[in-house]
Formats: structure tokens, C-alpha cells, sequence
């Protein structure tokens, strides 16, 4: 809640203005009121019943009329169409417009009802009501900036009350000591007020998505950027008490991060700001219409709060996940084992880290290859009509150190042949591969998005920094790697070294 002071002493014809601060605020009002001279010799005359005028200086509301010129600072303006209401009691007599617009501070000018008469001197209180242009929230589709939630949802009403405290024969005194309580609000909607997040992340993101607890939110706040950006706006459901966010995001080129926030106060009314690092996400599975069920071959971990407990599953003990919810996966890589199988019983979204799956306590800052990867991913989810992969999220196997492995040779072969709903290829991150040991990588790539029907983009294919000097066999290197790719509609572009 932003509180200003306010403070009112004004006289006829004065176009006093006040300088806006932050915290405080000073408001001047007039009356301008017209006397004509009435003369005695024993006592002054009683001014006439005249028609009032009431111009005031003040500065624009916290919350309406609301702008950022810098994408960050909120900073209240005056707009076209902005308007004070007078109040005398519960009785409205009159209405205020700006005289200019686009500034913080403008004088507002209006006729109030009745006469002199009407407002003796310390027995009047108005009430200056500052007014929402809005009354209804505005359908838009948020794109993460601060500009585009204020043009479409900011909203603010707030009192400021004033009286009359002197009157001459030359004019009327409007004074107020009191503090103008702004509650910092969204235009609600059916759940309530909203409020403004302000997220800081590490890295610039293209998408984020927003789940919180303990106050739930009816369903993730999801919202995709106008462009990647470290700064993240987005409005949420007022709450009350600390909250804990919980943000899935993605980065330009799909990867997803991970991070979990605690607010230290209440998220009622307002805007309010917290910086937060982000993580790579482990293997993550998500139930899409139906509730599913997930196995895998192997002994492994599951959570279901990303910022929970790795809980140990048996090889086979399956796991229940409602539709719309998610899981992460884990395991621990035994000598050249290869990828654990992992069945769903219907249909499932896939996206994150698969180096969870050979170390999930580590994968987040790399896992070692060991010397041995032929045949690691062979088949890995060839033929799984259950898989989907959404544009957003992707699977990747970013930090993979290949500095000792010394082959690979069928390494990713049929890894995702068959799977007719994958749309999006993992990134493979093949640039930051070492492969000045290997010398054996016959088959690499043998057929790996074979019969992938709906694959539209090619994983990048970028090859230029290898160190080939000690490789002596790479036969059917991409032999059916996209083979009966029917939607591909960007071919694969191999940056090798000449």
C-alpha cells in the first residue's frame, strides 16, 4: 500500500503546485468563490451565496494512469480522459479534469454543486475521490512487459479528504491534513484483485509458466515473452501471507530452467519484485488429457515440486500423474548401462535434461561420458506413440562431457524412430562435444527420427569444431536419419569442418 501525505492550503486564482515525491504527496485545492461587497461599520459582511469553483493541483494516482517509460519503473501520469470526483457526505457535486496530460503532476478544474452557502468554513469535508478510467478488465494476451499489463489492466481509487478552514470577504481556504491511502491493485477479475510479479531471472527467457503454493492458483499462469528478456512481468491472483512461486521456463531456444521463489510478505494489492537463479530442469514427464501411469526399467527417482525430494522407485514400480501434472525423473548410471526404458500408459508431454537419467543428484552441472557411449540412447523411445514434445520446452543433453569417450557408434540410433507425434528434436549440443579420443563412430545417427512423421525442425547438426584426427571409422554416419520425415519443412544443415 502506497501512503501520501497530503497536505491542502490554497486561496482564489493560486496556481500553486507541488513537487511529487515518492513516499508523500502535497494536494492544493481552491475554491474560487465571487464576493460582492456588503458594508457595515460594526462587523464584516456575510459573503454572498455565489457558485463555486473548485480547482486543484495534485499528482496522478499510484495505479490509474499508470505507465513505464524504462520497461521496470512503474511511474503515475495523467492520461486523456482521467477524472477526480467531489464529494460533500455520499452526495457527488462535482467532477475535476486534468487541464494537461502526461505529466505526474496536472491542475484539475470542475464546478461543484450549490453555493457558498452550501460549504461553511470548518464544518465541510469533501472527499476527492480519485477515479478508475476503467471498469472492466480488457481480454489481451500478456507478453511479459510491465507496458503491456498496464495498458490493459492497471487500476487504482483512492480518497483524499478536505474542508473548508477559512473564508474572507477576498476568498474561500480549502485545507486537508491526511494521508491519501492508494491500495496498488489490478483490475480484478473473477477470482479477485490481482497483483504485479516482477521476476529477475539469470538468464534471458522466452517463456514462463508460474504455479504457486500455498494459495494455489487455478491453473498455471503461463506467458510467452514479446522477446527474451532477464526482466519478467506477469499478474497473479492476490494472496495473503509469504507465497512460493515455483517457475518453469524456457529460453530462446527452448531449453528449459527451473526455479523456486519464496515472497517474504503478502501479495495483496500491488506490484512486488523478486530476483531469482534459475536451473536446468531434469527429465520431466507431464500427463496431457488423461491421468497416466510411468514406469522405468531401471531402479530410479521421482519428485513431483520441482524444489522437492528425490523419492527411489523400483525397476517397473510405476507412478501415477493427473492430468496437466508433472513429474521429474532421475537415475544413476551403472558402468555402460544404456538409457533406462520409461513406458507411460497414455499420452505424455517430454521435455528436460536426459542426463538425469544417468546422474540426476549432478546433471545440472554436467555428467561425464565415461569411454564407452555405443549404443547409449539405441531405441530409447523408438516407437512410443504416447511421446509428444511441446515447441517451448525441449529435451537436451546440455553438459555431456565427452572428453574421454573413445567411441560411439550407434549411439543414437532409432533413439526416436517411429514416435509420430514428436515435433520438436532434443538439442543435442554436439558443439560442445571433445571428440579428440574417439576414434570409432560408425552408425551415429543411423536412423534416429526415421518414420517421425510430424517432425518439423531438425535438431542443429553443428559439427565445424570437431576434432576428427584420431576417428578411423564413421560408416553410416546419418544413414536414415530422417527418413520418410514427410513435414520437415527446414532440411538439416551440417556444419562440418572442410
Amino acid at each position: 500500500m502506497i501512503r501520501k501525505n497530503i497536505s491542502i492550503p490554497y486561496a482564489i486564482g493560486s496556481g500553486i503546485s507541488a513537487a511529487p515525491h515518492r513516499r508523500s504527496a502535497v494536494l492544493l485545492a481552491v475554491f474560487l468563490l465571487l464576493f460582492t461587497a456588503c458594508a457595515t461599520t460594526d462587523e464584516l459582511p456575510a459573503p454572498p451565496a455565489v457558485p463555486c469553483t473548485l480547482t486543484v493541483s495534485m499528482p496522478a494516482a499510484d495505479t490509474r494512469g499508470l505507465t513505464t517509460t524504462d520497461g521496470v519503473t512503474i511511474s503515475a501520469i495523467w492520461q486523456e480522459g482521467d477524472y477526480v470526483q467531489v464529494y460533500k457526505g455520499s452526495t457527488l457535486v462535482g467532477t475535476l479534469h486534468p487541464t494537461t496530460t502526461g505529466t505526474s503532476e496536472a491542475t484539475l478544474v470542475g464546478g461543484v454543486t450549490g453555493t457558498t452557502a452550501d460549504y461553511p468554513v470548518n464544518t465541510t469535508t469533501l472527499t476527492l475521490r480519485y477515479q478508475p478510467q476503467r471498469t472492466t478488465a480488457e481480454d489481451y494476451t500478456p507478453d511479459g512487459t510491465l507496458a503491456t499489463i498496464l495498458q490493459h489492466e492497471a487500476i487504482t481509487c483512492a480518497d483524499i479528504t478536505a474542508k473548508v478552514s477559512a473564508l474572507d470577504t477576498q476568498n474561500a481556504v480549502v485545507t486537508a491534513t491526511a494521508q491519501a491511502n492508494f491500495s496498488p491493485q489490478l483490475m480484478p477479475d473473477s477470482t479477485g484483485s490481482k497483483c504485479i510479479a516482477h521476476l529477475t531471472f539469470d538468464r534471458p527467457m522466452s517463456f514462463v509458466g508460474i504455479e504457486r503454493t500455498p494459495t494455489a492458483l487455478a491453473s498455471p499462469v503461463e506467458v510467452t515473452l514479446a522477446q527474451p528478456s532477464t526482466e519478467v512481468f506477469v499478474t497473479l491472483p492476490s494472496a495473503s501471507g509469504s507465497q512460493t512461486l515455483t517457475v518453469i521456463g524456457g529460453d530462446e531456444n527452448g531449453i528449459p530452467y527451473g526455479a523456486t521463489i519464496t515472497t517474504t510478505a503478502s501479495v495483496a494489492g500491488g506490484r512486488y519484485a523478486v530476483s531469482t537463479a534459475t536451473t536446468l530442469l531434469p527429465l520431466c514427464i507431464e500427463a496431457r488429457e488423461t491421468n497416466i501411469t510411468v514406469s522405468v526399467a531401471k531402479a530410479y527417482y521421482v519428485k513431483s515440486d520441482f524444489a522437492g525430494v528425490w523419492a527411489d522407485k523400483a525397476a517397473e514400480e510405476t507412478v501415477t500423474v493427473t492430468a496437466g501434472h508433472r513429474i521429474f525423473l532421475g537415475a544413476l548410471r551403472e558402468a555402460i548401462d544404456g538409457f533406462p526404458k520409461i513406458t507411460c500408459s497414455g499420452p505424455y508431454n517430454i521435455y528436460g535434461s536426459l542426463l538425469s537419467m544417468m546422474d540426476y543428484e549432478h546433471y545440472a552441472d554436467g555428467v561425464s561420458a565415461g569411454t564407452n557411449m555405443s549404443s547409449y540412447f539405441l531405441t530409447a523411445f523408438d516407437s512410443d506413440v504416447n511421446l509428444y514434445t511441446p515447441a517451448h520446452k525441449r529435451m537436451h543433453l546440455i553438459g555431456l562431457h565427452m572428453g574421454e569417450v573413445t567411441i560411439v557408434n550407434r549411439m543414437f540410433e532409432s533413439m526416436f524412430a517411429n514416435c509420430v507425434n514428436l515435433t520438436t528434436p532434443p538439442e543435442l549440443a554436439l558443439e560442445d562435444w571433445n571428440t579428440s579420443e574417439i576414434f570409432a563412430m560408425n552408425a551415429l545417427f543411423y536412423s534416429m527420427f526415421a518414420n517421425c512423421v510430424n517432425l518439423t525442425t531438425p535438431p542443429e547438426l553443428a559439427l565445424e569444431d570437431w576434432n576428427t584426427s584420431e576417428i578411423f571409422a564413421m560408416n553410416a554416419l546419418f544413414y536414415s536419419m530422417f527418413a520418410n520425415c514427410v513435414n520437415l519443412t527446414t532440411p538439416p544443415e551440417l556444419a562440418l569442418e572442410d
